[in-house]
C-alpha cells in the first residue's frame, strides 16, 4: 500500500477533530461532509490481490476507502495491456467495516482479473 503525505495528514485530521467537534459535523447535515461515523474503520490497511494475475499491480489506498465514495483503480499494464476495477460505496463500506469485497475487472486481450480487497484489522 502506498499512501502519501497528504492521505496520512487527511486521515489524521478527520480522526482528531472527531471527538473534538461532533456537534460542528452534526450540523453540517446533507451536505456531503461524512458523519464521524462514517469516517472510522475497523482497518489499519489493505490487502488486494489479483487473481490469475501476469504481471499487473494494484493500488487501493485506505483514504478511498474512508471517503467510502465510488472509485476506479487501474491495474497497471504488464507492458501490453492494462485493465481498470471499480469499487462502489457499498464495497468501501463493507471493506471499511472489517470485511472483503472481490470484483471483476474491465477485459483487455480477451480477459479480465477478479480483485480481492480485504481489510487488514
Amino acid at each position: 500500500m502506498s499512501s502519501t503525505r497528504r492521505d496520512f495528514l487527511w486521515i489524521s485530521l478527520r480522526f482528531s477533530a472527531i471527538p473534538l467537534v461532533p456537534s460542528v459535523l452534526a450540523a453540517c447535515g446533507s451536505d456531503g461532509i461524512p458523519s464521524p461515523s462514517d469516517a472510522s474503520t475497523a482497518c489499519s490497511g489493505l490487502n488486494t490481490t489479483i487473481g490469475a494475475n501476469h504481471g499487473h499491480s494494484i493500488v487501493v489506498a485506505l483514504i478511498d476507502v474512508v471517503r467510502g465514495r465510488d472509485k476506479s483503480f487501474s491495474l497497471t499494464s504488464n507492458g501490453s495491456h492494462s485493465h481498470v476495477v471499480t469499487l462502489s460505496a457499498n464495497d468501501m463500506d463493507t471493506i471499511r467495516t472489517g470485511g472483503s469485497v472481490v470484483v471483476e475487472s474491465t477485459t483487455s486481450s480477451s480477459h479480465s482479473h477478479e480483485i480481492t480487497v480485504s481489510c487488514v484489522a
